[in-house]
Parts: structure tokens; C-alpha cells; sequence
């Protein structure tokens, strides 16, 4: 059964996709914006995470960052940039049905995707900075075989229960020690011998502890990962950051470590 219903679907002058459609995860209608590549056929779904609310662009713009830039050309990726009613930290909270986010990326968006475009690989790429960061970190967690891998730069890592209350506690409740805790999902990997390289942590601007923080985690846990933290750039989508964590991601999707 389908978790979604595609409501309308057209291209802008510059090349940029807009897919309106229902979700099960989010009230009213979400949208999608989609950067195609002139063949697709072996492309890869790679989904830029915003770190804003609906199209809000206060740190600037990630789609409109990657046609500038020409990445979905340039690597032969289908790049996605997803929409939240909400701030989005990728959560689920029990028993609601409005901020249901990771589950809107993994059970509707992935999916309806691949169906979309007929995608022989169906393992989905990620790449996030910030609170997005730390949202493709707990997905990828979750999901293990769904994620092919993801890229993240500068990601917010120390994140606590009082998120949670301070946004979203009129829409439902968490267990976050159990679902959102790094080092618990981290621990959890490791025991299931879940290791294979997926991960690539690179840059810093306001974070670059927390990043190193993450790397001596992840390799005292075994688990195979790029780390590169000697680049500063600004916190922002247009901050300079983007072929650096775009190289790398290419380095996990080859299955070539550096």
C-alpha cells in the first residue's frame, strides 16, 4: 500500500522540479524540489536535509546551491530538498500525527521516489549539516540498509531532551534517551557488527569538537567512516562547503576509503 498521493508536478525555468503530495507523516500538503540530471538512469537519490521550516532560507538554500553549482550533473545524482511543517530534527514523537519526520523521509519520500524514477539502487544518500546532520546521523541508525550513506559538515552532535520540549512538546512525546541517543545508536551498530563504510564527517564552523568528538567514537566502535576536520567554512548552505562533503559522499557511494 502506497503512503502517498502525488497532487501535481512541474518544472520551473531553471530546471528545478516541484512535486506536491500527501503524506501520512505531515499534515496538509508537503512538497518536494528535484534536481534532475540530464540522464538518470544510474543516477544515485541523494536528499539535501534543510535545517529551516517550509522554504524558509535564513542559512540560505541548498537545492538552489547544487544548481548553481551543477552537482546533480557533475556527480549524476538526483537531488532532492525535502519540506517540514515544523523546524525539522528528524524525529518521530509517539502518538502524533504531525511531526512524524524521519518517517516521512524513509516511508514515504525514499519510496515514492524510487518508484518514480525507476531506480535500480534503491539505497538512498543523505547529506545534512548542522541539525540536519545530526538528523542523517539517527536515520542512517535506524535505517542501515535503506541509507547507501551519507555526508554531513559541521553537524550539531550534542543534542539533549530539551529540543524536544522546547519545539514540539504541544505535539507529542519522545523517548529520546532510547531512539536519539549518538552514543546508544553508535554502541547498538557495533554490536550487530553493522560497520561498513557509510559515514563521512568533514569541516567545521561552530562544531568542530563535537566532530572530532564523533570520530574517536565511531573508530574506538569499529565502525568505517571519512573524517576530514581541517576546513573552516561559514555555517550556511552557501558557505563554501558543499564539493568538499560532495567528494566525499562519492568516496562512500564507490566504496573507497581515503
Amino acid at each position: 500500500m502506497k503512503e502517498w498521493d502525488i497532487l501535481s508536478w512541474k518544472k520551473d525555468e531553471k530546471g528545478i522540479a516541484y512535486c506536491e503530495f500527501s503524506s501520512p507523516f505531515q499534515r496538509g500538503i508537503s512538497a518536494l524540489r528535484i534536481l534532475e540530471p540530464n540522464d538518470y538512469s544510474n543516477s544515485s537519490l541523494l536528499l539535501f536535509l534543510p535545517v529551516e521550516s517550509q522554504l524558509n532560507s535564513r542559512y540560505g538554500d541548498g537545492i538552489r546551491e547544487a544548481l548553481l553549482q551543477k552537482l546533480h550533473q557533475k556527480h549524476n545524482y538526483i537531488i532532492v530538498a525535502p519540506t517540514f511543517k515544523v523546524v525539522p530534527w528528524y524525529f518521530d514523537l509517539d502518538d502524533s500525527k504531525t511531526v512524524l519526520q524521519e518517517s516521512h523521509i524513509v516511508y514515504c519520500i525514499i519510496p515514492m521516489l524510487n518508484e518514480i524514477y525507476s531506480l535500480h539502487e534503491k539505497k538512498a544518500f543523505l547529506l545534512g549539516y548542522s541539525k540536519s546532520g545530526f538528523g542523517a546521523l539517527n536515520i542512517l541508525f535506524h535505517h542501515w540498509d535503506l541509507i547507501g550513506g551519507i555526508s554531513i559538515w559541521d553537524p550539531v552532535l550534542t543534542v539533549k531532551q530539551d529540543v524536544f520540549k522546547t519545539l514540539y512538546s504541544n505535539d507529542g512525546v519522545i523517548d529520546f534517551e532510547n531512539k536519539y541517543n549518538l552514543e546508544k545508536n553508535i554502541e547498538r551498530l557495533r554490536v550487530e557488527n553493522k560497520t561498513s563504510l557509510k559515514i563521512a564527517l568533514s569541516g567545521y564552523d561552530y562544531f568542530h569538537d563535537q566532530i572530532q568528538s564523533m570520530h574517536h567514537l565511531l573508530k574506538k566502535s569499529g565502525i568505517k567512516h571519512l573524517y576530514d576536520n581541517s576546513s573552516f567554512y561559514e555555517h550556511i548552505w552557501h558557505g563554501g562547503w558543499l564539493p568538499m562533503a560532495m567528494e566525499m559522499l562519492n568516496k562512500i557511494r564507490k566504496k573507497t576509503e581515503i
